[in-house]
């Protein structure tokens, strides 16, 4: 998992995200839990594992992408 944490610390480092929290299981086995960067751009305050993301803001972008590679 070094190289995800890596790509993940980078997408911090280049402003391409503020911050997240990445979770990979496998069969209910967690096997990676970590946290990235910020939860909050101005006060600063550090992503925990137990942050919730609003995940609709998502849904026009993923679903444009889907139906692009579809016409594709």
């Amino acid at each position: 998992m070094k190289p995800v944490s890596q790509m993940m610390a980078k997408g911090v480092k280049e402003g391409i995200f503020p911050g997240a929290v990445l979770l990979v299981s496998v069969e209910d086995e967690i096997r990676y839990f970590k946290c990235f960067g910020v939860s909050d751009i101005f006060s600063g305050a550090v992503m925990k594992k137990n942050s919730i993301f609003d995940l609709a803001s998502l849904t026009k972008p993923f679903s444009t992408s889907m139906a692009v590679f579809k016409l594709i």
